[in-house]
């Protein structure tokens, strides 16, 4: 992919997504800003940090990591998340280096920051980007994050030349900083792995990495929807469960029920919807977790326990549930990969997008159009819940087969054969 207006619409693959436009203004603000003061704002601030970063650079103010970062396996993490799903590699391999382009940070780790440096390359691509103004449909509603890009892939090029990683493992394929370093890496034919994190939508860009480690058959057929998958692929489960597969729900009645939300989702409706469950079924107990980076403010009734989603790990939270509510979040198929029964229901009409990750589709989860079909369908399974791992084995492949709950080892042998191999002169990426 030589051409550089191709490689910068591919860095902006999903900021350029149809279905990022119904999203609440919430949600919508963690890719662009929802207004043009906003997205001037934007524009302003990453002119600013990329000039300070740039010139702190030039004059030697940013710290060296060559020592610890040359040659070595590098994993990228964006957040939390990322890192969770990453982190036994680490333990497998100590040697391992974190890498990250944000300020994110884990206590007793060491986590080394990327520091992308673009703000000449941004002055150089400065025409691209008026190009792209000008030719690029839709554009205005992302003006803000296609300026922010610019110059993003010449520099990931200069950092990988400096620093020749041996190859990089991946667990979020779309932001700018990942996709620009995905791209470069690959221009240098230097390794790359993909780890999927979560359930995939089919707004994600095309797999380019060396292998790919994907859940289930799920996440292949959407990627393969999205464009040619580039490199190999292994269907390995979820590597993250590993440790709580084999403890899935064995209860066959409904005594807890957890209430799922994320940014999409009408407070207010979260709230009358608990309410009216609270009432309809006094003997269950009920739980609220919402989206870890969900800071708005909600009244829950008092006999509602809320989990820290910021600490608690979802699938602790998944042990206390028989049944779990939720809108468009990938919870669903976590649920159901530990026989914990998912309704989908969403909060409200903030957005227009209805079954956004297939689970209904593909007979994953039950429906409720409504408060009243949503009592009716836990009134159902109140005295008999049904099993679900066999129609989770798509999103999970494992499930059910003699790798379950070994999809770290999968992972992890398989990369050790690759590395192996392509340091013995058969790399072709």
């Amino acid at each position: 992919m030589g051409n550089k207006r191709e490689i910068y619409l591919d860095i902006l693959h999903i900021y350029r997504s149809d279905m990022i436009v119904t999203f609440t203004r919430t949600a919508r603000r963690n890719f662009y800003g929802t207004s043009f003061l906003e997205q001037l704002k934007n524009v302003l601030l990453a002119f600013l940090k990329a000039f300070n970063v740039s010139i702190r650079s030039l004059f030697g103010f940013q710290k060296n990591h060559k020592k610890k970062l040359y040659q070595k396996h590098w994993l990228f993490v964006l957040g939390r998340n990322n890192y969770q799903s990453l982190r036994f590699i680490n333990e497998f391999d100590k040697t391992t280096i974190y890498v990250t382009p944000y300020k994110f940070k884990v206590e007793g780790e060491n986590i080394i920051k990327l520091e992308f440096a673009n703000f000449f390359y941004l002055l150089f691509r400065l025409p691209l980007f008026i190009s792209l103004l000008v030719k690029e449909k839709n554009i205005g509603r992302y003006w803000d994050t296609a300026f922010k890009g610019m110059g993003k892939y010449e520099t990931a090029l200069k950092i990988l030349k400096k620093y020749q990683p041996q190859c990089i493992t991946f667990s979020n394929d779309h932001t700018l900083e990942a996709r620009a370093l995905i791209l470069a890496a690959q221009t240098l034919n230097i390794t790359t792995f993909y780890i999927q994190h979560a359930c995939i939508r089919s707004d994600f860009p095309p797999l380019r990495f060396s292998h790919s480690f994907l859940e289930g058959q799920d996440a292949l057929n959407k990627y393969k929807s999205s464009g040619p998958v580039e490199g190999g692929v292994s269907l390995i489960g979820i590597p993250r469960m590993d440790q709580y597969i084999h403890q899935k729900n064995k209860h066959n009645k409904i005594h807890n029920i957890g209430v799922c939300s994320n940014l999409l989702d009408d407070i207010s409706i979260i709230e009358s919807t608990l309410t009216a469950l609270i009432e309809a079924f006094p003997k269950i107990e009920f739980t609220y977790r919402p989206h870890p980076i969900d800071t708005r403010s909600i009244s829950l009734p008092n006999s509602v326990i809320r989990s820290n989603s910021k600490v608690e790990n979802p699938f602790k939270f998944l042990q206390k549930q028989d049944l779990i509510i939720a809108g468009n979040t990938s919870i669903h198929y976590e649920a159901a990969s530990l026989n914990v029964h998912p309704v989908y229901f969403k909060f409200g009409n903030v957005n227009s997008i209805d079954d956004m990750y297939g689970f209904v589709a593909n007979g994953l989860v039950q429906k409720a159009k409504d408060i009243t079909e949503l009592i009716e369908i836990i009134s159902q399974l109140y005295k008999q819940k049904r099993a679900l791992c066999s129609k989770a084995q798509y999103y999970n492949a494992t499930l059910g087969t003699e790798n379950e709950g070994k999809s770290q080892l999968l992972v992890a042998n398989k990369m050790l054969e690759l590395l192996t191999t392509f340091e013995e002169g058969s790399k072709h990426y």
